[in-house]
């Protein structure tokens, strides 16, 4: 089945975007290092520390839940409080 003329342009543009974006990762060149700067300066140092701790939360459940199956041990919380 044939495709278009504007069709086959707009493929071959995603395609050229995709190529140009590998190739930009390849060199290093992912980002304009002024810009990315300039955003991170924006965020609340309070909002990363959120995010670092509910990543650091979501880790830990995972790793006790990967432990707790490998051995077939079983986590009851109030062993933990005594």
């Amino acid at each position: 089945m044939p495709l278009s003329v504007k069709a086959a342009e707009e493929h071959l543009s995603l395609l050229a975007t995709f190529v140009t974006s590998y190739e930009n990762g390849i060199q290093g060149k992912i980002y304009d290092a002024t810009t990315f700067d300039e955003d991170y300066d924006q965020i609340d140092p309070d909002d990363l520390e959120k995010m670092d701790l509910q990543w650091q939360m979501a880790m830990i459940s995972r790793r006790v839940k990967r432990f707790l199956n490998r051995t077939g041990m079983k986590f009851f919380w109030e062993k933990c409080w005594l």
